[in-house]
């Protein structure tokens, strides 16, 4: 009883600690909507002061509170089960799979914490309050990265709309990606300081584009801008929710600022060539990391080894070969963005596409002729990061994909502009 009682007491001690900085900053904004009516970008002080701070720091404390507590709560139910002498074996291990959950978040938030400790809290500056929807964006970010990374910084900006969906006692968050821009900022431009580096920041936003909108939480647009970089040991990531609204300066329609059109760089990833009737050819290889083979790597190793698992323990074979099915598409997807490769030729007479894995694939070829237009649309979205498709679209009316899961809105523009231009459009 005595224990039961001071587990209770622990909890809500805990629960009470983190609820308290979100309940501080929530009658601070309220006092600020008072001051600025009509202003939401004077409702954050960061945003008002034009520097913000990494949100690091939130996502690592969230992560340590949501361990401990699912650890906490799942252990119970451990013991109960095991303190009997009759048990289903199956249904002991199914359990045992929540606290391993917990540890493996407490896992996370120890890699969150040692990269907090490393690069400490790295700031955004920007130039105008607020950065107007139709206009360049400009500003830096500080970061205390001692040695500048030979390949540069990745640097994006996109715009996301996030909903909370609700289905009886479930909730579910779901990112969706509007637009988005990427590019590299080569080791060159990085400015060193006594603090670390200072990022150049600059990007061109369309004025068709979606300002912030948070008066509905279940349904809200924001605007994030995300930094990493590959250094030796802990990789350097941040990202910051910048104040992105319409002013009266902003232009009216699908409007890009002369001054502020980014120039392209084909990244390594792409090649362009003649074809062999003297067209345009283009090579998309897949633009992926260790990170992400690791993560889909462990995922198929961690799905399988399950399911052979609890085969063993004698589960029955067809709910083994349904979950099975599951997990083999999931990992055809996997090696369609892993592996697969993209080869488009392109002339006035032709439009040929093939896609391929591993040298296997089939190529389909198009009249240029019937040929409407080639525009790059969102394909694949994971979290809040997407990937590019490139569609050629027909007069009939038919849309088909011809090259897919490119990493960026402007690598995707960018091939699309070239295509278009080989078949004359």
């Amino acid at each position: 009883m005595g224990y039961g009682l001071l587990f209770f007491a622990a909890f809500l001690a805990l629960m009470a600690f983190a609820a308290r900085k979100p309940l501080l900053a929530l009658r601070e904004r309220h006092a600020l909507r008072m001051q600025h009516p009509g202003e939401p970008w004077m409702w954050r002080r960061d945003w008002a002061d034009r520097t913000v701070h990494d949100e690091s720091a939130i996502k690592s404390g969230f992560l340590w509170v949501f361990g401990i507590v699912w650890i906490l709560m799942s252990l119970p139910a451990l013991f109960v089960l095991r303190g009997r002498y009759e048990f289903d074996r199956i249904v002991y291990y199914f359990i045992l799979l929540f606290p391993i959950v917990g540890i493996c978040v407490l896992i996370v938030a120890a890699y969150h914490t040692l990269r907090r400790r490393k690069y400490g809290v790295s700031l955004c500056r920007f130039e105008r309050l607020p950065i107007p929807i139709g206009s360049a964006f400009r500003g830096e970010v500080q970061a205390r990265v001692r040695d500048v990374p030979e390949g540069g910084f990745q640097v994006r900006l996109a715009c996301i709309r996030r909903e909370v969906r609700s289905s009886g006692k479930s909730r579910s968050v779901r990112e969706t990606t509007l637009w988005e821009d990427a590019k590299t900022v080569g080791s060159g431009a990085a400015m060193p300081n006594p603090d670390g580096v200072r990022i150049p920041i600059h990007f061109a936003i369309p004025a068709d584009a979606d300002p912030t909108d948070d008066s509905n939480s279940r349904d809200s647009v924001l605007w994030r801008l995300e930094v990493r970089a590959d250094v030796p040991g802990i990789d350097y990531a941040t990202r910051f929710q910048l104040p992105v609204f319409r002013t009266a300066d902003s232009p009216q329609g699908d409007v890009w600022p002369a001054e502020a059109m980014p120039a392209w760089t084909t990244p390594p990833s792409i090649t362009f060539g003649l074809s062999r009737t003297g067209g345009e050819e283009v090579v998309i290889r897949p633009s992926v990391h260790f990170i992400d083979w690791f993560g889909y790597l462990v995922f198929i190793a961690f799905w399988f080894g399950a399911l052979a698992f609890i085969y063993h323990l004698g589960a029955p074979l067809w709910a083994v070969s349904f979950f099975a099915v599951f997990g083999t598409i999931v990992l055809l997807a996997a090696l369609d963005i892993l592996a697969g490769r993209s080869r488009i030729s392109a002339d006035r007479q032709t439009l040929a596409s093939r896609r391929s894995w591993l040298g296997l694939g089939r190529t389909r070829k198009f009249d240029a002729n019937e040929v409407e237009d080639v525009v790059a649309r969102i394909g694949q979205s994971s979290g809040s990061s997407a990937r590019y498709n490139i569609e050629a679209r027909f007069r009939d009316g038919r849309r088909v994909l011809i090259a897919k899961h490119l990493a960026n809105k402007r690598d995707a523009d960018g091939v699309a502009a070239r295509l278009r231009r080989a078949i004359g459009r």
